[in-house]
């Protein structure tokens, strides 16, 4: 499982690499992950 959501960060990485707010998403996504959130 944990995989397959690395597998879906990477797409939207592709997606939005050029986008502040995909930044932040991915800041706060992995936040969310780290704290079991």
């Amino acid at each position: 499982m944990q995989s397959d959501l690395l597998k879906k960060m990477g797409r939207l990485k592709e997606h939005f690499y050029t986008s502040p707010l995909a930044l932040h998403w991915k800041f706060y996504a992995m936040e969310q992950l780290l704290t079991g959130g």
